[in-house]
């Protein structure tokens, strides 16, 4: 992941150091590059569909699976979900754009820190969970919440 990171003056987030962004973007990584998880979740930074039609690099999201909770969708051409998992570079340049986007939406006030929480911390429930990872703060899910407390310090 690193070798694809922004130069040290290029800060990805206001008032965040390189070397803060980089421990953080590195625990976010979840999984290789290529994985999908059971719930649909893209790449090593285990992008849910949702997040991706959010961005507007996918549209059609569905639900699947027995209990409904498996997210797909279709990407926007000429991206496919093949390249897309092949690609590293790419997944490293939605994410650095997904976590940007949630952080203009904080900094706005469109979404709010919760109480005792960093903005780390936040940033991470974002990107796993969704908004509604902030609205129901206290009960996270596990993975959402092992997520968060690796980020807990960094900023």
């Amino acid at each position: 992941m690193t070798r694809f990171a922004q130069s040290p003056t290029a800060a990805v987030l206001s008032g965040v150091s390189h070397e803060a962004w980089l421990r953080f973007a590195a625990a976010l990584e979840a999984q290789p590059a290529g994985a999908v998880t059971s719930t649909g979740g893209l790449g090593a930074y285990e992008f849910q569909p949702r997040r991706l039609v959010e961005m507007k690099a996918a549209t059609n999201l569905c639900y699947e699976g027995s209990d409904g909770r498996t997210q797909t969708c279709d990407f926007v051409a000429p991206l496919t979900r093949k390249l897309f998992l092949a690609d590293l570079r790419l997944q490293y340049k939605l994410f650095v754009r997904s976590i940007q986007m949630y952080d203009r939406q904080l900094t706005t006030g469109e979404l709010k820190i919760p109480k005792g929480a960093t903005r780390a911390e936040t940033l991470a429930a974002l990107h796993v969970g969704g908004r509604g990872a902030l609205k129901d703060w206290a009960n996270l899910f596990e993975r959402t919440r092992v997520r968060c407390n690796a980020v807990r310090e960094i900023f």
